[in-house]
């Protein structure tokens, strides 16, 4: 629960109070965010909502995502070759989606 908290509180720094909040079934992150909204860090507004993957082709494209976005973010993924900083994620993402199995 505490990474959870931390996460939250670190994600809020950077980015500002969000609207909504979607979470899996993990425990400890519906507790942090209760937690949060008693403390104050998280206006209580702020609606939660769940959300399972009910498919794990669900989970793989969410996840590499993430990791894509991350890899950008870290200058860790070359975007010159695929229209440097004009191109769009959803241009990229369908540049680099879905990933060659030989790398």
């Amino acid at each position: 629960m505490n990474a959870a908290k931390h996460f939250f509180r670190k994600a809020m720094k950077r980015v500002g109070s969000p609207r909504v909040i979607t979470l899996d079934a993990y425990a400890a992150s519906h507790r942090a965010v209760r937690e949060l909204k008693s403390e104050g860090p998280l206006p209580q507004r702020v609606r939660v909502r769940s959300s399972k993957f009910k498919r794990f082709d669900s989970a793989t494209l969410t996840i590499s995502g993430i990791e894509l976005v991350h890899k950008i973010k870290k200058p860790q993924f070359k975007t010159r070759t695929l229209g440097g900083s004009s191109a769009t994620m959803p241009e990229l993402w369908n540049a680099v989606w879905p990933p060659d199995p030989q790398s």
